[in-house]
């Protein structure tokens, strides 16, 4: 799913950092304008970069906190360099396209690093300094201090958790940062342990909280992802020719359309596994169906008994999955697919 920098080196002209042939910036495609992304991984603990979704408004919020965690593939741990010119960018998160800023432009030790909308401040921008080992520092323009991850929390700097600020630069291990290209994931082989999650990969298809995870019948729902325990993990079993099963960890039954209907908005259940295709039922038989020619990862998942796709009807806890006609272009019915990281 990564890549890992055999060699960095930058161009400090123009912010552009090439890494193995990639470069950070804007490449032309068909289907439009797209990114590279990479993950920034601390030196020290080898975790990431993150905005920390568990505040009042979610991780696409102004003034969420940003801090470093275990890299687990969500899109609030991948950023985009966008050049604001003299050697200097912005760090633009994927999940929400805003920026890593310094609160309050504030220049001294100890100030908290946040994500807020991109304004142009000196404070969002910040240029990197090599370190000759593949690491940078990361420092911002207001202030000339490092990107640092702190350790006076419990745990210490290697810690899930622990807060980001800006610091003196001083050489130590947690202001040395390393970018980190994120490729989309390959499709699920037979057998996998996946996430069945929305593109930005924040909300996970699990069993709804409100039922009893292991009974037949108990509605699918998304969940966000770092909320999930077994229910929202799911095994890749193929049937038959390129349908498959999604069978529930916590419960070993199968991914389900309610009375194997046909109708539009039909709810999506768990229900044991029944080998339905042999009954000429396959209504717990899947497809996945790749998006815009499938370079960006995200499928439709199709149902094989009624042919329409699974859908969510919210991005909060508890919005439930339904099956609707496979329109293109319609986020909510795009899924990303891809091996379940477990996270104690």
């Amino acid at each position: 799913m990564r890549t890992r920098a055999a060699t960095m080196l930058v161009a400090v002209a123009t912010a552009i950092v090439t890494i193995t042939g990639t470069m950070i910036g804007p490449v032309q495609a068909g289907t439009g304008t797209q990114f590279t992304y990479f993950e920034l991984r601390a030196e020290h603990s080898e975790k990431c970069l993150d905005v920390d979704g568990r505040g009042s408004g979610g991780a696409t919020a102004n003034l969420a906190n940003v801090m470093q965690y275990e890299c687990w593939g969500g899109t609030n741990q991948q950023w985009r360099i966008a050049d604001v010119g003299n050697g200097y960018f912005e760090l633009r998160a994927r999940h929400s396209d805003k920026c890593l800023d310094v609160d309050g432009g504030a220049t001294a030790n100890l100030a908290n690093v946040l994500q807020f909308q991109c304004v142009g401040d000196a404070n969002q921008h910040w240029r990197t300094v090599p370190l000759g080992n593949g690491y940078f520092e990361l420092r911002a323009k207001h202030s000339n201090k490092c990107l640092d991850v702190d350790g006076r929390g419990p745990g210490g700097a290697t810690a899930n958790l622990a807060n980001v600020m800006q610091y003196q630069c001083w050489g130590g291990a947690n202001q040395h940062w390393r970018f980190n290209a994120v490729q989309p994931a390959p499709p699920p082989k037979d057998g996998d342990s996946v996430w069945i999650t929305s593109p930005n990969r924040l909300m996970c298809l699990a069993i709804d909280s409100r039922y009893d995870a292991a009974a037949d019948m108990a509605l699918v729902a998304v969940d966000r992802c770092y909320n999930v325990g077994l229910d929202g993990y799911w095994r890749y079993d193929q049937v038959q020719g390129t349908a498959a099963e999604f069978r529930s960890y916590y419960s070993d039954k199968c991914l389900d359309i309610a009375a194997a209907s046909k109708d539009t908005n039909a709810a999506a259940v768990q229900y044991r596994c029944w080998g339905g295709a042999s009954q000429g039922n396959p209504n717990q038989q899947w497809k996945l169906l790749g998006v815009r020619g499938g370079t960006e990862g995200l499928y439709q998942v199709q149902n094989q008994h009624s042919f329409m796709c699974l859908t969510r009807t919210g991005e909060t806890r508890d919005s439930v999955v339904v099956q609707r006609g496979c329109a293109a272009n319609q986020p909510a019915n795009e899924w990303r697919v891809e091996p379940a990281v477990w996270i104690n």
